[in-house]
């Protein structure tokens, strides 16, 4: 078994931090492109008051993109394609 150093602990701990402001960084520009706030609403009306409520709402044009995407590859590729476009550092 691998004996877990205060060195490797931080080590681990700057890529994690890195990876985090990253991921955040990524998730402040995807609220820049997000569907408007009236789109989900209506979305979240529909499924609260139809008899027969959808199973998905695909609210925004990512999202469609994202299920078209899933329908045609593996999910690996998926994630990868999806760290390249949001521009997070891959992992290590």
């Amino acid at each position: 078994m691998r004996r877990v150093t205060t060195f490797s602990i931080s080590r681990l701990g700057g890529a994690v931090s890195l990876r985090s402001r990253t991921s955040k960084d990524a998730a402040m520009k995807a609220a820049g492109r997000a569907a408007p706030a009236s789109l989900v609403a209506g979305a979240i009306e529909h499924a609260l008051t139809s008899p027969r409520p959808k199973t998905r709402y695909l609210i925004g044009f990512d999202a469609k993109i994202r299920a078209l995407l899933s329908a045609m590859l593996p999910d690996r590729l998926q994630d990868r394609l999806l760290t390249w476009a949001i521009k997070l550092p891959p992992r290590t």
